[in-house]
């Protein structure tokens, strides 16, 4: 009895361009995650099963991590199901992406953190995949490319992303902070505006 190895190299098996949409966390939530209530462990193990989900590659764009430019490794990134109106965001799932998504995503936090023209190249690079696949940026991420690809002031790219139907009913000026809730597993938990801790609201 014999077998053969197949020493090929796994194929992604997801493609989902759709990802490179994903709204930004709100302001209040910034930093209220699954993983700091569920803890490390939890988080491990449902990263771990994100990256074999697509044999190792990124979910948005299908690519391997070794040919990403900015950086070489698969990210985790928690999506939501964000309801702007009664400012609940719910854990829906984690994803793995590349550097470049996941940065697209985040272009908010990528626009202080990444040297410019690592910026321009993400920006680039996601509104790329977006326009083959016929979609549109969250409006908060379109008026950063306008703005760092195309130097239109903030104003001007925030009217055209209105006028394109970009912008979220409810988004734009948002709900206090005070009422931003994270949901997972049926649980709802908040930031405390006091002591900065992530807490369980009863």
């Amino acid at each position: 009895m014999s077998f053969t190895l197949d020493l090929r190299p796994l194929e992604p098996i997801i493609k989902r361009v759709e990802l490179l949409q994903h709204p930004q966390i709100p302001g209040p939530l910034g930093g209220v995650n699954p993983r700091s209530v569920l803890g490390d462990t939890w988080w491990d193990s449902v990263r771990q099963r994100a990256y074999r989900l697509n044999n190792y590659h990124c979910h948005a764009c299908a690519g391997s991590p070794d040919d990403d430019p900015i950086y070489q490794t698969l990210d985790a990134h928690e999506c939501y199901d964000i309801n702007w109106i009664r400012a609940t965001a719910t854990y829906a799932e984690t994803v793995a992406l590349c550097r470049s998504c996941h940065s697209f995503i985040h272009a908010g936090r990528s626009a202080h953190v990444l040297p410019s023209d690592q910026l321009r190249y993400v920006l680039k690079r996601g509104m790329d995949l977006l326009d083959r696949a016929h979609l549109h940026p969250y409006w908060r991420t379109y008026v950063i490319v306008q703005e760092v690809l195309y130097g239109k002031m903030s104003s001007t790219a925030v009217r055209e992303a209105r006028r394109m139907g970009l912008v979220i009913s409810g988004d734009a000026l948002g709900p206090p902070s005070s009422w931003w809730v994270m949901r997972v597993n049926g649980q709802d938990y908040r930031r405390n505006a006091v002591n900065g801790k992530v807490e369980l609201v009863t």
